[in-house]
């Protein structure tokens, strides 16, 4: 047996046990629909930061840090096509 709360599906019946309930809550998602969800919230349109500006282009989206902070490409959709 696990850690305390991991025992996984050995826990008594009638138990609340964290690893059953997550299993349950997963199987029960569309991930493919929570990815897509996460893609269009977090990373294609992610709120304005203090101290970033974020810049959306049509196949990229950078956050530009002020002042030494982190800059980087938090999304694309570039293909083959698109490298040089």
């Amino acid at each position: 047996m696990g850690p305390r709360g991991v025992a996984g599906d050995r826990a008594a019946p009638g138990t609340n046990n964290p690893a059953r309930v997550m299993r349950s809550m997963l199987s029960q998602m569309d991930l493919v629909a929570v990815l897509a969800d996460f893609d269009e919230q977090m990373r294609r349109h992610p709120s304005q930061s203090l101290g970033a500006q974020v810049e959306l282009g049509a196949k990229v989206t950078r956050v530009v840090a002020e002042r030494g902070g982190w800059s980087g490409v938090i999304w694309s959709d570039l293909g083959d096509d698109d490298v040089e």
